[in-house]
């Protein structure tokens, strides 16, 4: 097992919760038991920059040649810094272990935090690091946040909430530039010239899977290592995780995920199809993000659809359900704080005439 980090495997969901906020240690959010992985040969801190499928053959950054019989490709994603943006002391992205841990660093004594980007992962930033002695910006490109994700009605509602909880959001913005004092960063100048001063930076403004040490390989590559149904790339090659792209036979379409629960299930579907004793891939997408007290929950795909249905909660401002349908079917969706409504939705997602269905189930 090869990896570019030095750490063992770990739960990546922490990264961006408890190891950001300092509750966790990376030995608490290890995934491995002591003893466990001695019977595997593992190679961390190393990364692989080129794939012979002829030859059956992984070389790494320090020139070791790895063969093999059956290949996994799990390389995941890595985080977007573009290239206007200065590498300054205090300007962060969120991906790995490391990362987390050393903005946990940069946060201990910083009053003015700046995020940029109103995805899952700005949105959980911003609120995991607001509290009452830290101003908090959220820059967002688009009209609200998690509008991509979730649909423009739900990012209204939720930019509501980060503002409820003191959080500045500003919409319809991007950095212009970064202003820096020794080194460090000082303020982010927005698009429309307005100086916001900044003693911490953290950019999350999306991810490109790690495909780059395959061209070259001969594997399809389309944001992305395109697989067959059982996520195999070549005979003998998977691709699993936020970096694969296969055919979801409930969508009708080539999807490629990038959420925990997909990668790991992946790795599960793509191990038994190895041992022949799986099938097709066709598990339903999930995410889910804690923010305020809040447990937001998504089942399903939500980006193709022209039918939305909001279902209130006690709280006025806070929908308990939201359904997102395309034609006849439900496509996603999505609770607050309610689990229970949502196991029996995830069983009707994407399957013939099953909007009218989760109508029925979730009430008006």
């Amino acid at each position: 097992m090869v990896g570019a980090e030095r750490n063992l495997p770990y739960d990546r969901t922490a990264v961006s919760k408890g190891l950001m906020s300092g509750s966790d240690t990376i030995d608490e959010i290890g995934l491995a038991f002591p003893g466990e992985l001695d019977d595997l040969d593992l190679i961390l801190g190393h990364t692989a920059v080129s794939l012979d499928v002829e030859r059956r053959r992984v070389t790494l950054d320090d020139g070791t040649a790895l063969g093999f019989e059956v290949l996994f490709i799990a390389t995941g994603s890595a985080a977007v810094w573009p290239a206007s943006i200065p590498h300054l002391q205090g300007v962060h992205t969120l991906r790995t272990a490391d990362d987390s841990m050393a903005l946990c660093a940069d946060l201990s004594d910083a009053k003015r935090v700046v995020v940029v980007g109103g995805g899952f992962i700005g949105a959980e930033v911003a609120a995991g690091i607001k509290s009452a002695d830290v101003d908090v910006t959220m820059i967002v490109a688009g009209t609200v946040p998690l509008e991509r994700a979730l649909g423009r009605e739900f990012g209204e509602e939720w930019a509501g909430v980060h503002r409820e909880h003191g959080i500045d959001v500003r919409c319809g913005e991007y950095v212009a530039s970064l202003s820096a004092e020794f080194d460090r960063v000082s303020a982010v100048v927005l698009s429309d010239g307005t100086s916001i001063d900044a003693d911490v930076v953290v950019l999350g403004i999306g991810a490109r899977p790690v495909t780059d040490w395959l061209h070259g390989s001969g594997l399809t590559l389309t944001d992305g290592v395109v697989c067959d149904e059982n996520l195999m790339a070549a005979p003998g090659i998977y691709a699993i995780g936020d970096v694969a792209k296969w055919p979801h036979p409930k969508f009708g379409q080539l999807l490629r995920v990038e959420h925990w629960t997909n990668a790991h299930e992946q790795g599960t579907a793509a191990a038994r199809h190895y041992l022949g004793v799986g099938g097709p891939f066709e598990n339903v997408p999930y995410v889910w993000t804690d923010q305020f007290g809040y447990r937001i929950q998504v089942y399903g795909k939500t980006t193709d659809a022209d039918l939305i249905h909001r279902v209130p909660s006690a709280n006025p401002s806070v929908p308990r359900i939201v359904l997102y349908g395309s034609g006849s079917r439900l496509m996603a969706a999505l609770g607050v704080d309610d689990p229970r409504s949502l196991l029996p939705l995830r069983r009707l997602i994407a399957q013939p005439d099953s909007w009218e269905h989760a109508l029925s189930l979730v009430g008006s």
